[in-house]
């Protein structure tokens, strides 16, 4: 926003035609320099570390991990399998009424 004398109000620096001809192309990509790094202080992070969680209180998913994979894997098998069978008993079928 931009403002100065004999303007009524604010308004956006691309709206002001003495400025518009700064905004009509697109800026090269930043790369910082040593000296714009030292000038420039970084911006604080907060590092917040998860609650490490005691051994017998883990949560469910994670303490039986390896049994819902291979559930998992054996479910996923045996979906496969049906539509393998129900595939080849329709093709069967087909095949008997020819």
């Amino acid at each position: 926003m931009v403002w100065c004398e004999g303007m009524e109000g604010w308004k956006q620096a691309t709206e002001v035609e003495e400025l518009s001809e700064l905004f009509k192309g697109v800026p090269p990509v930043f790369f910082a320099t040593s000296s714009t790094q030292e000038a420039t202080p970084p911006l604080p992070i907060s590092k917040t570390k998860e609650p490490e969680i005691p051994k017998d209180e883990e949560p469910f998913i994670r303490k039986h991990r390896n049994v819902i994979i291979i559930i998992s894997l054996l479910l996923i098998i045996t979906i496969i399998e049906v539509v393998v069978n129900n595939n080849q008993a329709a093709k069967q079928e087909k095949l008997e009424k020819n």
